[in-house]
């Protein structure tokens, strides 16, 4: 193919890709709602009152998960045979604050971006505090779940 023709061809592909429509909504995917969580901060009189105290309830889920996956790798056999306890206590210490390093980019840096100049904002973030705390407790509880 000549130069020209390949110039053309490279155009006509990115033209196509621009003119696809974007997504309706603006919400983040995957951060809109945890099932029977969000409808009942929908109608609270409080909308970010609400959403902060389920964002604080998710925090503290997580916490306490850490602190029994914590406990898991403290007193597992499995760990202590392979003798490598302090490193994987080191390795969960590195890996929480790598998450809590991506949630803060994620929920009160990009999470906004997209909400600039919106009333929902605020919820936006919130919702992605809570969201992102969850998913976390789950995971940090299959850890204290080992042995």
């Amino acid at each position: 193919m000549t130069p020209i023709r390949t110039r053309a061809v490279a155009l006509l592909c990115l033209s196509t890709w621009l003119s696809w429509p974007l997504p309706v909504s603006a919400a983040p995917a995957g951060l809109t709602d945890i099932p029977g969580e969000t409808p009942a901060c929908a109608t609270a009189m409080d909308r970010i009152g609400c959403l902060s105290r389920r964002a604080d309830r998710a925090e503290a889920r997580m916490r306490a998960a850490l602190a029994r996956a914590r406990a898991a790798i403290g007193r597992s056999a499995t760990v202590e045979a392979a003798g490598t306890r302090s490193a994987a206590l080191e390795a969960l210490q590195r890996t929480q604050l790598a998450w809590q390093t991506y949630v803060r980019a994620r929920c009160e840096g990009e999470v906004p971006v997209a909400f600039t100049g919106g009333t929902g904002r605020n919820h936006a973030v919130l919702t992605c505090l809570r969201v992102h705390g969850e998913r976390r407790a789950a995971e940090l509880a299959d850890l204290a779940d080992m042995d």
